[in-house]
């Protein structure tokens, strides 16, 4: 290990080669090296010019001289003179041209130390070696083979090295692999975390890294010993956090083939790929064409440990307008960020490769949030996203797929948003159709205008969908800042834990943007029957009651089901299996929403790195989620023709707050009566003949619960409202312990009716009880009320606090409120029959007037 750096003055030799793949050796040295002070380059063709400015656009003070004497005569007058002539060439084979040779034995005969790092050893060439004793010079053959003595065989050592091992491989050779190592490295630098890079190249051992072999120089039996023992050598002397191995070749490369022996020896736990997209065929081989990205991407992981967790660009041939483009499509087909990061620095790579290690990944998602400090007069301090881009969207007969696409600084992220449907419900060549798949899509992306710069919606929105769009991203941004930001939030980081509270008119940072937004993407009325109604479907007690309602009084029902690609299927699986199986015209939409959920959140640094292993009730940021399943029900609604969409949203969601004199909706916006009229209007500037409403609306939770057991019991049955279902056999279960289980199984006994009919058994439903009376729960408070003065009624819980427990009967009746649940909340055409059977399971009816309740008959 060299540690007495810089060396030396270097004159870097690369004639004919600059700017080429052949001198690829040059252009590391010119972007940095530790063991010399590069002074110069030569290369005639660019005579006159900066390096920098020649390879990257930037000048960098390193000029390029038509020969060996021109430099060094430079460097004299300049008074800092040259004391070494490095060979930055890397051609095919290792051969130095006989000009080459001639222009060293210049070098030698100006008194110049030779390193070179090809095959052609220069050290037992007798002219060269001849000339160095006499001149009493140093010839030094980066490449010459080691001892067999000093080398190492693989042993299995490697695997006590603890530190996050990252590979650098590349898609192709001379592709940029090496420059991306010491671009991670210094950003992991950047970061606080200490890093050693092993080098594989001559050109890394010229650069100066601590440790490292010249796999060239190496016999094949030694190769994954001494890249093993390189790792091992590095954590045991410097135990750093982060060990980058830099690679070679590439796996599918027909003339240098590698990255095997550094899978197999070094055992990276991470790879980054290095591509360059516009090349086609493997360098210096016209006739094979590179591999794709995916198959490369792909071969990579068949035959390692090792996960592929982002690519870098190498932005060779693509115009500089083109780059950010090209990233964004390749995040998109391969679903890991990109970045350019010899153009943008890796900075914002970090946070990705850290995102699964749970050593390092909770102090610098601490740290980094401590970047972006706590907002005084305003709320710009939340931006930690550049550009969040949606779509366009791909539209096919049975389902779309919407590109989510995050920026910032130079890196891409992409994710595949995709909602299935298992029938055919579009015509990709109807302008109506793709405008509300893009519409359906859109609705992930209205819950981050706090923290992005810009939203961008592309593709054929119409004025209505635009002006639709700003008002929820507006309203969505209000509600998280109160409800997820004032208020306490166990998913933040400690920094975010206390806001102030700022009034201001808008709280969206970001900017909404439409590009297609003159496009006129639909002329068509759709006319929805008015017997006919889509009941979004979960699997909670809602649903299920708004589903049996409708059908008992003849409707032409459609029950719809969404099925998020996680755990949260669960709920809904035992009710869609029965309805599956017994109800005509069910039908399922399939979607990774959730994914795209936790996908963003990992974007976004004040959440806790470890938010997915919190046990809460709640969503770490999100507040626009009823809207992503409904909106997913609207294509099977216009392929059926109906004109009703149900959502099953009880009294107490329909909400108006103040929380420090900043009006919201209490986080419930989407769950609202205020969410139904809007979406109603919506659909009508559309010209689209759909309302949505509730039936449940006058109900309060208990008594939504009474009517489904009594009058329904085959579809309470199906019923799992629980954060924690987990499947036993060939159904769901409800795990007894979440906020929602003590809610269900308390107002079950209330009601006299057994829990473990629809899956809690005899141990839950103790704990839940015992613990009822000290939970606090996300329910009306009334309900609440109502429930442990039920349950103590009948001696469920303890006898001592039952006079703390005061009746509220009144949510055992309809309540009709005329901003809440006015008595129009049903449609005139059903209205009469739905109240007229939720009338006899009630106590009756109550109409509020002058603050209190009153008795009617509606």
């Amino acid at each position: 290990m060299m540690t007495d750096f810089p060396e030396g003055n270097a004159i870097v030799y690369c004639e004919g080669a600059f700017a080429t793949t052949n001198g690829k050796t040059a252009h590391g040295l010119v972007r940095r090296t530790r063991r010399y002070r590069v002074l110069s380059v030569v290369d005639s063709r660019y005579s006159g010019k900066d390096a920098g400015e020649i390879l990257d656009g930037r000048a960098n003070g390193i000029a390029v001289f038509e020969s060996v004497k021109d430099a060094f005569r430079n460097a004299e007058i300049s008074g800092t003179p040259a004391s070494h002539l490095v060979v930055g060439l890397a051609p095919d084979g290792g051969r130095l041209t006989v000009q080459g040779k001639e222009d060293v034995k210049e070098a030698v005969r100006l008194g110049l130390n030779v390193d070179c790092g090809l095959h052609d050893l220069l050290s037992e060439d007798r002219e060269v070696a001849s000339l160095a004793k006499k001149y009493k010079v140093r010839i030094r053959d980066i490449r010459k083979p080691l001892p067999r003595e000093s080398l190492h065989f693989f042993c299995g050592k490697i695997e006590e090295v603890s530190s996050l091992t990252i590979a650098v491989l590349g898609t192709d050779s001379a592709i940029g692999k090496r420059t991306t190592a010491w671009i991670l490295a210094e950003a992991f630098e950047r970061a606080g975390l200490s890093v050693e890079i092993i080098g594989t190249g001559q050109t890394a051992w010229m650069q100066g890294v601590g440790y490292g072999l010249i796999l060239d120089a190496l016999i094949n039996d030694f190769v994954t010993g001494e890249i093993e023992h390189a790792v091992w050598q590095a954590w045991k002397e410097k135990r750093p956090d982060v060990i980058i191995i830099e690679g070679q070749g590439s796996l599918l490369n027909p003339a240098y083939p590698g990255g095997m022996e550094i899978l197999s020896a070094g055992r990276p736990r991470l790879v980054v790929l290095q591509h360059a997209p516009a090349r086609k065929v493997y360098d210096g081989f016209p006739g094979y064409v590179l591999h794709p990205l995916d198959v490369q991407i792909n071969a990579i992981e068949v035959v390692s440990s090792a996960r592929v967790a982002a690519v870098t660009v190498n932005h060779e041939n693509i115009a500089d307008r083109e780059i950010d483009d090209v990233c964004r499509q390749m995040s998109a087909d391969t679903g890991l960020p990109v970045s350019d990061v010899l153009r943008s620095g890796a900075d914002h790579l970090i946070g990705h490769l850290l995102a699964g290690h749970a050593r390092f990944g909770a102090a610098y998602r601490e740290r980094t949030a401590k970047t972006f400090k706590a907002p005084k007069k305003g709320l710009r301090n939340l931006v930690v996203i550049d550009d969040l881009e949606i779509g366009p969207v791909r539209v096919e007969r049975d389902r779309f797929i919407a590109p989510y696409s995050v920026r910032r600084g130079g890196t891409v992220d992409t994710f595949n948003l995709i909602y299935r449907y298992e029938e055919d419900v579009f015509d990709p060549d109807d302008p109506c159709c793709v405008n509300l798949a893009h519409i359906v899509a859109a609705q992930l992306g209205i819950n981050y205008g706090l923290f992005a710069d810009r939203i961008v919606f592309h593709g054929p929105y119409d004025g209505n969908d635009r002006a639709f769009i700003r008002e929820m991203v507006e309203n969505t941004s209000r509600e998280i800042y109160v409800k997820k930001f004032l208020e306490p939030n166990p998913f933040l980081v400690r920094s975010f834990q206390d806001l102030p509270v700022l009034r201001l008119e808008s709280y969206t940072n970001a900017r909404v943007v439409f590009p297609d937004e003159t496009s006129k993407p639909c002329e068509e009325e759709w006319n929805g029957r008015e017997g006919a109604a889509g009941i979004l479907l979960s699997g909670g007690k809602e649903s299920l009651l708004s589903y049996g309602l409708l059908n008992e009084i003849g409707l032409d029902t459609h029950p719809v089901f969404i099925n998020e690609s996680g755990r949260h299927w669960y709920t809904a699986l035992n009710s869609y299996r029965h309805f599956k199986k017994s109800i005509p015209n069910t039908a399922r939409v399939w979607t990774n929403s959730d994914r795209g959920f936790v996908w963003m959140v990992r974007h976004l640094p004040f959440i806790r790195h470890d938010f997915s292993d919190l046990r809460a009730d709640d969503y770490p940021i999100r507040l626009w989620t009823v809207a992503v399943f409904l909106f997913g029900v609207l294509p099977i609604l216009r392929k059926r023709n109906a004109g009703l969409l149900v959502i099953g949203d009880e009294y107490d969601t329909t909400r108006k707050a103040y929380s420090e004199g900043i009006p919201h909706y209490d986080g419930l916006y989407d769950q609202s009566r205020f969410f139904d009229l809007r979406l109603t209007k919506y659909f009508s500037k559309k010209r689209w003949k759909i309302t949505q409403f509730s039936v449940v609306r006058p109900l309060s939770e208990l008594l939504v619960l009474k009517l489904l057991v009594e009058r329904y019991p085959e579809l309470q049955r199906h019923q799992v409202s629980c954060h924690m279902a987990h499947i036993e056999g060939e159904r769901a279960f409800p795990c007894g312990r979440c906020e929602k289980c003590h809610r269900i199984v308390g107002m079950l006994e209330a009601l006299g009716a057994g829990p473990g009919r629809c899956g809690y058994n005899d141990v839950q439903i103790a704990e839940c009880l015992a613990r009822l009376p000290q939970k606090a729960l996300h329910q009306e408070s009334a309900s609440s009320r109502q429930t442990l003065h039920l349950l103590a009624g009948r001696n469920l819980i303890d006898d001592s606090a039952a006079a703390a427990y005061e009746p509220h009967e009144e949510v055992e009746h309809l309540r009709f409120h005329k901003e809440i649940s006015p008595k129009d909340v049903i449609p005139d055409s059903i209205r009469e029959k739905i109240i007229g059977i939720q009338m006899e399971h009630s106590r009756g009816a109550l109409r509020w007037e002058k603050g209190e309740w009153v008795s009617f008959e509606p």
